[in-house]
């Protein structure tokens, strides 16, 4: 990118054009530009983002006198990807949908670095997959900007029948903590109040590369 400006001293912000589900919430404030994860239809949860890159530079000197300034933006990926596998113990036979839910999700981080802006933390609702034949897993997946404070985790399971139970909810905060920052996975157990136990790995994967494109602030 480049532009003429008076000389003067600039902070400079850039963010990725293509990215899904994430909108800049430009402000006054270069230090409270945020990204933020967009929401569902009537603001009940956040949605999935990706492909979110952002970067920032202050004290930029722009001189006097026709002399260009040339400044490389370090940018930084702030999307987490989160895969659940789940399994059943016995596996029911009569199972219509499934839907996880997993709250303490941030909802926005800061252009300028890419931390945690600091906002209320939200809740992810997402369907689960269905397994195509008996034993294989039920899966879902949430790309999200990241979690804080208590994380807990259940699973609504809607019936043939038209009935619904749902999980007791466990809190995974700490499980995801002890990962490394390159991901893993972790595992543990869903109970349902009639039985049968859910059988839960969650796996945080590594980052996406970027794609080249964006915007500067």
């Amino acid at each position: 990118y480049e532009c003429r400006v008076p000389a003067d001293s600039y902070t400079i912000l850039a963010v990725n054009t293509d990215c899904i589900n994430a909108t800049d919430d430009c402000t006054e404030d270069w230090e409270r530009h945020l990204m933020r994860a967009s929401e569902t239809a009537g603001g009940s949860s956040l949605l999935d983002v990706d492909k979110v890159f952002v970067g920032g530079i202050d004290s930029v000197i722009v001189k006097a006198g026709n002399i260009a300034t040339e400044v490389t933006v370090p940018t930084k990926n702030t999307v987490k990807y989160i895969h659940f596998e789940m399994a059943f113990s016995p596996e029911p036979t009569d199972v219509a949908g499934m839907e996880l839910s997993m709250a303490g999700v941030v909802p926005s981080v800061l252009v300028f670095d890419g931390s945690d802006a600091g906002e209320t933390t939200r809740t992810m609702l997402t369907d689960v997959n269905l397994p195509e034949s008996s034993g294989d897993p039920y899966t879902a997946d949430i790309s999200v900007f990241g979690w804080r404070g208590e994380n807990p985790l259940s699973v609504a399971i809607s019936y043939a029948d038209g009935t619904q139970e749902t999980t007791e909810e466990q809190d995974i905060s700490g499980l995801l903590q002890a990962l490394p920052e390159e991901g893993g996975t972790v595992n543990l157990v869903l109970s349902l109040p009639n039985g049968p136990d859910i059988a839960l790995s969650v796996t945080v994967s590594n980052w996406e590369i970027g794609s080249g494109s964006g915007t500067v602030i």
